[in-house]
């Protein structure tokens, strides 16, 4: 392939690596608001039995952020091994050096790892949007029944 083919490429995996880091960092944002308003508008409210469905909400926030951290952590270690890549394929890696059969070694053992590691924060990725909406639902739900308790008459 061409420097300018592999220029593009480059260029190419970059736009995606920014790409995804910036939605991650934009659902561990968005449970921080969420978090946040829920605080807020529990600020002055007593304790009681109807603010389960806020409590499960919560939870389901901070599940998200935990997944969203993990997503981020495997994600480094797939460019990290990504980096490895290119040093080994530069003839540079101190253990392979330029010998084509340890080369071909670490080849395999990176592109394996790469490929375990992208599927997992694929899936903490997946899990975190879910628990956000999981979130989301439950804060809505508690809401509407908050609303509800309201207007029932004492």
């Amino acid at each position: 392939m061409s420097e300018e083919g592999n220029e593009t490429l480059r260029e190419v995996y970059r736009a995606i690596n920014f790409a995804s880091q910036k939605y991650i960092y934009f659902l561990l944002a968005a449970f921080g608001a969420g978090i946040l308003f829920a605080l807020n508008q529990t600020n002055e409210a007593k304790l009681t039995f109807s603010q389960w469905p806020l409590a499960v909400g919560i939870c389901f926030w901070a599940i998200s952020f935990l997944l969203g951290c993990f997503h981020l952590e495997r994600s480094n270690s797939v460019m990290r091994s990504n980096l490895q890549l290119v040093i080994v394929d530069m003839d540079i890696h101190p253990l392979s050096g330029v010998d084509e059969n340890k080369k071909a070694f670490g080849r395999n053992f990176l592109k394996d790892e790469m490929d375990k590691g992208a599927d997992k924060a694929s899936q903490f990725a997946k899990w975190q949007f879910r628990a956000l909406i999981a979130g989301a639902i439950f804060y809505i739900g508690w809401h509407v029944w908050e609303m509800y308790l309201r207007s029932l008459p004492t």
